[in-house]
């Protein structure tokens, strides 16, 4: 039988992922997996080429990312708050991948602290469109169990059941912390009727590969290769394995292995590219199109900047109307006409064109350009 992995970091985790996204991809293609994963450490930078890979090679791409969860809040930059737990965020749907881009987006821009970090409060405003994996022993889940906690663990795992599409992640690296975990993990799935799921964890391509990714550790942390006081944070084991040797590691919880087939089948969320995905300009009146608001706008200007307004001119702002309704970017013209007339009212120096866009007369009779298009 088959196998997906769920939890996979390439060279877009970086320092810490050695695995090139082509090779990724030709191995599960090798391997006759129908998908696969991408989840770097809290970016999202190799999904539109992981997805164009997986394409190319028949293979389906489930874009995701290992998200770092805050102890507290997102905004503590403390050090009692520095360090954080992690979990998976796989897209099922459109909206999916809508909910984390803004996750990842709102880690840098809110939470970073050594690292772009997102908190239970934020991840409860994006859960639809997302299947959520509990992390490694890294994850809250995790450390809870490890821990003895069990108690506390249980608490966190009914929270994300009651919110989200949620699986508990088992690994098996061959570490004591893994085998001591598993059957906690699996007890717990049982007993509260949250699926499990297998994920191997993998930061480099094959075996042979490991020797690459301890280097680039040594790198991140500033340690020698020789010193036997680095990092040692990955075993042999954290490579892409087939999907025989993952069932093999599994065979006591195929379910586990077979759920990987159950999420590849809900992620059904793919890049449409070649379509122009204007945003929605929000100051239009009641019943008002985007192209008619330009247009108002437009003529109005068109007054100031012309005293005497001839007939070329007429002739000429009709076929940029025209191009830019035929092209639907109105809305863009409007959005950038706002900010540009929002900064030159607060005093904000504005240029006063270049490019292409000096040479339009729509621009210049909203202000966006301070160059006559005619001469």
């Amino acid at each position: 039988m088959s196998f997906v992995h769920l939890q996979v970091h390439s060279e877009y985790s970086l320092l810490d992922g050695a695995s090139r996204i082509a090779d990724l991809v030709k191995r599960a293609k090798g391997f006759e997996m129908p998908a696969m994963a991408l989840t770097d450490h809290g970016v999202m930078y190799g999904s539109v080429g992981f997805f164009n890979k997986c394409k190319a090679a028949g293979i389906k791409a489930i874009i995701g990312c290992e998200l770092y969860v805050a102890r507290g809040a997102r905004t503590d930059r403390s050090s009692r708050n520095a360090n954080a737990t992690n979990l998976v965020a796989l897209c099922k749907t459109k909206e999916g991948y809508q909910n984390l881009v803004k996750l990842v987006s709102r880690g840098f821009s809110e939470g970073l602290h050594h690292k772009p970090r997102v908190d239970k409060e934020l991840l409860s405003q994006h859960f639809e469109g997302l299947i959520i994996l509990s992390g490694t022993h890294e994850g809250e889940i995790g450390e809870l169990l490890l821990a003895g906690r069990d108690a506390e663990a249980e608490e966190v795992a009914r929270w994300y059941q009651e919110r989200c599409d949620f699986y508990l992640e088992i690994c098996d690296h061959g570490e004591p912390r893994d085998r001591d975990l598993k059957p906690k993990l699996i007890a717990m799935g049982h007993r509260l009727g949250i699926p499990l799921v297998a994920t191997n964890d993998s930061h480099f391509t094959a075996p042979e590969d490991r020797t690459a990714q301890e280097i680039l550790r040594c790198i991140e942390t500033g340690k020698s290769f020789n010193d036997p006081s680095r990092p040692q944070e990955y075993t042999a084991q954290h490579y892409v394995k087939s999907s025989e040797e993952m069932r093999e590691r599994f065979a006591d919880i195929p379910e586990a292995c077979d759920n990987t087939l159950v999420i590849a089948d809900k992620c059904e969320f793919t890049f449409v590219f070649g379509e122009y995905k204007i945003p929605h300009f929000p100051l239009l009146g009641e019943g008002q199109t985007a192209e008619q608001f330009l247009r108002l706008e437009t003529e109005k200007g068109l007054k100031i900047r012309y005293p005497i307004v001839t007939p070329a001119l007429t002739e000429r702002l009709e076929i940029e109307l025209k191009t830019i309704e035929d092209m639907g970017f109105a809305a863009y013209f409007l959005i950038v006409w706002e900010y540009i007339r929002w900064a030159r009212e607060q005093g904000i120096m504005v240029g006063p064109g270049r490019g292409s866009a000096a040479g339009s007369l729509i621009a210049y009779c909203l202000w966006i350009t301070d160059l006559d298009p005619l001469p």
